[in-house]
């Protein structure tokens, strides 16, 4: 099994995990293992910052990004 995409909950896991401070939310230029890269934000309570609605959004991006 070989995923052709791999979505990171949370900016911080991926900006921690590639080292990079000021990664966006979205697809991002590394692959990881030859899969595209998304970021996604945290669907915590604890995140304030993202409404259901926000989170909602970008995981329809995310899916038209598989479908592409």
């Amino acid at each position: 099994y070989r995923p052709r995409m791999v979505a990171f909950l949370g900016m911080g896991a991926y900006r921690h995990a590639f080292e990079a401070p000021a990664a966006p939310l979205g697809e991002q230029p590394e692959r990881f293992e030859g899969a595209r890269v998304w970021v996604l934000p945290s669907p915590s309570g604890l995140n304030a910052n993202y409404q259901m609605s926000a989170l909602v959004d970008e995981l329809k991006k995310l899916k038209r990004a598989t479908q592409a």
